[in-house]
């Protein structure tokens, strides 16, 4: 187990089109968040093929499967996503940035940046971080 200490890491510094902002580390209640976050994305993905499918007779056994939580693997596939990686760097930055919204986030990131946010968000130890996404 590791030194609480440990998690009450110093801010990580994360740079978002040439402005340095400051992130904290993931927390548990960050992943249980993420995790509840990725129950409604697997719920929302269930009910919208379900209506397209059956329109609107439903099968109860189909409703059941939307409110299952995900999967270990399906956890992962939405960690990894786009929507995934976005959602987890509004909770670090949100941590000192509490007026950002997370639809501000998604608006800054681009496909390049996807390696770099993972390690911001995944590394240990408190070293700089830059993403230099260009959309504001």
């Amino acid at each position: 187990m590791s030194n609480l200490n440990e998690s009450l890491a110093p801010p990580i510094e994360i740079t978002l089109a040439g402005k340095v902002y400051k992130a904290g580390k993931l927390t548990l209640g960050d992943w249980a968040a993420f995790e509840q976050f990725a129950q409604k994305l697997h719920a929302d993905k269930i009910i919208r093929t379900a209506e397209r499918i059956y329109k609107d007779n439903i099968p109860e056994s189909v409703l059941d499967k939307a409110i299952q939580p995900p999967s270990d693997k399906q956890l992962e596939s939405y960690q990894s996503s786009i929507t995934g990686l976005g959602f987890l760097l509004w909770k670090a930055l949100f941590k000192y940035n509490p007026n950002m919204e997370q639809q501000d986030i998604m608006n800054r990131i681009t496909l390049d940046d996807v390696a770099d946010i993972t390690a911001a968000l995944m590394s240990p130890g408190t070293e700089k971080k830059t993403i230099a996404a260009e959309n504001q």
